[in-house]
């Protein structure tokens, strides 16, 4: 029996490094991809997780990374590959500059796009997989011309993953949209002074990955959680706007 491959970006750190771990324990080969791995950090990556450098903005070094992964046989069936790679700047839209706004685009946005573009191929070449990105439940919001930029392209995500879902549905290539709440990783604490705690339903890490885990094996659509807080984003999605606004 042949053992099965996972490609996972943004996978240097947080959920995506976390994601990486978990299947590598399951037994899968893991092709760990991110830009910013740490050669000197203590903990030592498992044998069957291979770490690649890659910056997925570039668009000729992503389409080359795919063309060589299509001639890797060994590392064939290719059983998942999941876009995890996104970018936060802490500002409403009124307040970013150009460059922090474009290059957000480009990495949650376009080189997501690109992404799925070439893996779908390769897929489709195989004949089977399953595809998915992580959005964030900050997409399930109603459109709000005050929403952050972050939001609109997480909302986009979850568009493209749906776009995809059904153009490969018949050809037996499932697609899944990762939507969580807050998840406990050093980056949502770095963005809080030190501390996630004060955020409202924070996961931890390893709970985050059992739900993931859960739901891609069992092929679904989206993957929301925690359950609480898609009930708090239904009620807001519903609830007057002169509600919403009150202090």
């Amino acid at each position: 029996m042949s053992t099965p491959c996972l490609v996972i970006f943004g996978a240097s750190r947080g959920l995506g490094r976390a994601l990486a771990w978990h299947y590598a324990a399951l037994g899968w080969r893991v092709l760990a991809i991110g830009r910013c791995f740490q050669p000197s950090e203590p903990a030592q990556w498992p044998d069957n997780i291979e770490q690649i450098r890659l910056d997925v903005t570039d668009q000729q070094a992503l389409s080359a990374f795919f063309y060589t992964l299509a001639q890797r046989r060994e590392l064939q069936p290719i059983e998942l590959i999941v876009y995890n790679v996104g970018l936060y700047v802490a500002a409403r839209d009124s307040q970013l500059t150009v460059e922090a706004t474009q290059q957000m685009l480009n990495t949650n946005l376009l080189a997501m796009q690109q992404t799925f573009a070439f893996a779908s191929q390769l897929l489709l070449e195989q004949g089977h997989g399953q595809l998915a990105a992580t959005a964030s439940v900050a997409a399930l919001l109603k459109q709000d011309p005050k929403a952050s930029v972050y939001s609109a392209s997480k909302r986009s995500v979850l568009s493209i993953c749906d776009t995809y879902r059904l153009a490969l549905a018949p050809f037996g290539i499932r697609v899944s949209a990762i939507v969580p709440g807050y998840i406990d990783t050093a980056r949502l604490r770095e963005l809080n002074g030190g501390s996630s705690q004060h955020k409202l339903f924070v996961m931890s890490e390893q709970a985050a990955v059992q739900r993931i885990a859960q739901g891609l094996a069992r092929q679904q659509a989206r993957i929301i959680f925690p359950r609480r807080m898609r009930w708090l984003i239904a009620f807001a999605n519903y609830a007057p706007a002169w509600l919403l606004q009150w202090r």
